[in-house]
């Protein structure tokens, strides 16, 4: 997830009106990433 939508990723393309997952932000929000570490992930699969 980190890899995905960390890092100051531009909005996604999305046709509907409204779309609160729009903005990657939100979807680290949602899954309580947003002060996790890539690098220290990575070191944790290793």
């Amino acid at each position: 997830m980190l890899s995905i939508y960390a890092y100051d990723r531009a909005p996604l393309a999305r046709s509907d009106s409204y779309c609160h997952f729009r903005f990657p932000q939100k979807f680290l929000e949602q899954f309580d990433l947003t002060q996790s570490s890539y690098s220290w992930s990575i070191v944790g699969l290793v």
